[in-house]
């Protein structure tokens, strides 16, 4: 029976996982929380996962929530300027497939003990470098995906496909029970020099509930919310700035609850790509998953759905190999998953770049053009369908 240990319990380290579990395979999984941590600390990211992504859950029995968590059938996208309002682009569609979010703090939970009930072997423990190479002797392979975690910061970063030294957008996020909407869309709205607000339903650990998604410019207008502040003053925070720059939003929002005390978060992240491979001291190697190696801003949501596509492009490579899993294993297989992230990393990265004007005009041309505004909305599902024509 091959060994494999993973470190860190997000969407692809607890993915990739079970995939295995469910082939023989046996598994050592690593975080520096156990499910209790993560049921009683704060939400962590907005994740709404699209049909690809789905269907792979689906494919290993991870769709829990299908039924119960809020179907996303469409998305609407408003594009304003601030000094004339009423000169807005808007458009929208159906998504082909529903799309949905679950809160990770509920999800993850569940899918650490589904991974421990089918046999897998959990620790709760911080790894470092040390450690790793540890581990590395014990296993036959040995798998990064701590996200944004300490350990990324070992994997070399790749100049080349790096684009930003600095984070593009702040980010906060305010988890919201809201009786006054009833839908079942995605709501983008854009404001050039602003930053922007993306809303949508979802299911989190009280029920159903509204995810208020700020994705301000740093220094600019929108650019409001503090760290370490109360939930109220973050909540008062979020209507005071959709009263002022969303103002069409904040008639929904105006008598908005937080949904718990951890329903809330801000913070910023730098979008980078990272080398796959680290080599340690002792000459061993460990291969980065998901956002270790490929970090992109929450902008366009493919976090999750990125995170997904790696744990599935990883699965199948390892259990068609049958020899080491050497370097030239490694970088071969990461590759794989690149052929693909690299379409999501140039995509997310020109939304977080000022609108150009083959950008505007397509938008222009999606208000009277449905064919294209539906090629727009399900580019999410598939941002390789972006080009090349969003960027001529």
């Amino acid at each position: 029976m091959r060994k494999i240990a993973i470190i860190g319990a997000g969407q692809s380290g607890l993915q990739l996982s079970i995939g295995l579990l469910h082939h023989g395979f046996e598994i050592t999984l690593f975080s520096d929380k156990d499910s209790k941590d993560l049921l009683c600390g704060k939400v962590m990211s907005s994740q709404c996962m699209f049909n690809t992504a789905l269907t792979i859950e689906r494919e290993l029995g991870l769709n829990q929530w299908e039924g119960k968590a809020p179907p996303l059938i469409s998305s609407e996208f408003h594009i304003i300027q601030h000094d004339n309002p009423y000169n807005a682009i808007s458009f929208d569609a159906e998504l082909k497939q529903p799309a949905c979010s679950v809160d990770q703090r509920l999800k993850i939970a569940s899918l650490m003990k589904m991974f421990i009930k089918m046999g897998g072997s959990f620790i709760k423990k911080p790894i470092n470098l040390f450690d790793l190479d540890s581990l590395t002797h014990e296993h036959d392979l040995v798998i990064v995906a701590t996200g944004r975690g300490n350990l990324s910061s070992a994997f070399q970063i790749n100049n080349k496909e790096s684009c930003f030294s600095k984070p593009q957008r702040k980010l906060a996020l305010t988890y919201v029970n809201n009786p006054e909407i009833e839908s079942n869309s995605i709501r983008f709205t854009l404001i050039p020099d602003v930053g922007e607000f993306i809303t949508f339903p979802a299911l989190t650990l009280t029920g159903n509930c509204e995810i208020m998604t700020f994705e301000a410019i740093p220094g600019g207008p929108l650019d409001c919310f503090e760290n370490n502040v109360t939930p109220e003053k973050h909540l008062k925070t979020s209507l005071t700035a959709l009263k002022r720059w969303f103002p069409d939003e904040y008639h929904y929002f105006r008598e908005a609850t937080l949904t718990d005390a951890n329903g809330y978060f801000s913070g910023q992240i730098t979008p980078i790509v990272r080398h796959p491979i680290l080599t340690l001291p002792s000459g061993n190697s460990v291969l980065g998953m998901g956002d270790t190696v490929v970090l992109n801003d929450s902008i366009t949501g493919q976090g999750a759905n990125s995170a997904a596509k790696c744990a599935d492009i990883y699965l199948h490579e390892i259990l068609k190999h049958e020899g080491d899993f050497n370097p030239d294993w490694m970088e071969k297989t990461f590759s794989l998953f690149w052929n693909y992230a690299s379409h999501v990393v140039n995509w997310t990265n020109s939304v977080l770049s000022p609108v150009t004007p083959n950008r505007e005009k397509i938008f222009k041309e999606a208000e009277n053009n449905p064919e294209l505004a539906s090629r727009i909305v399900n580019g999410f599902d598939n941002p390789s369908d972006f080009y090349p024509w969003w960027f001529e």
